[in-house]
């Protein structure tokens, strides 16, 4: 359910407007832009705008060598956001969970069973979760309850791709 409403030219990046899953328009990248070892994604691009941090405001989202998580906590943390790693939350009892690197399904239930308990996320908590298969990885954001906020490629129930969560980080406003 996307629409792309105009496409305009900001600072050698082509953006475009995007309508995410949750009704919210936003201004993301309109392709994936590479400068030597620097890159750029739409994924990224989109959940960064979510939270008002628009293509003009960055100049990488991902580095040769580095996680994308490590990159974008970086960005979210220069204007105003707190940035938490959840990786804990998936660990046994879940089935076929040591430590991440898992399914959607496990990570999802951990999320929720998490979020029920004691330590649980405030009320507005949005989680940035990365996905990785053998043909590249992507990013997206979710709400406490599981629901998708924002996922420009539906990465997560695509068939025939094997997929797994490789991080999942809680985004905050800063008190």
């Amino acid at each position: 359910m996307t629409k792309t409403i105009e496409t305009k030219k900001l600072l050698s990046k082509e953006t475009k407007m995007y309508t995410t899953q949750d009704g919210k328009t936003i201004e993301i990248l309109a392709h994936h832009v590479q400068s030597g070892r620097k890159f750029s994604g739409v994924c990224v691009s989109a959940c960064l705008s979510y939270f008002g941090v628009t293509p003009n405001m960055y100049t990488k989202t991902q580095q040769l060598g580095v996680s994308s998580s490590i990159i974008v906590g970086r960005i979210l943390r220069r204007y105003g956001w707190n940035f938490r790693s959840r990786k804990s939350i998936v660990k046994k009892p879940f089935k076929g969970a040591e430590y991440m690197n898992c399914s959607w399904t496990t990570m999802i239930k951990a999320l929720k069973k998490f979020n029920k308990g004691s330590k649980a996320d405030p009320v507005g908590t949005v989680y940035y979760v990365v996905m990785h298969s053998k043909d590249g990885g992507h990013g997206l954001l979710i709400g406490r309850n599981g629901n998708i906020l924002c996922d420009t490629a539906n990465y997560h129930v695509r068939k025939g791709i094997r997929k797994s969560v490789s991080s999942v980080h809680a985004i905050l406003p800063k008190c």
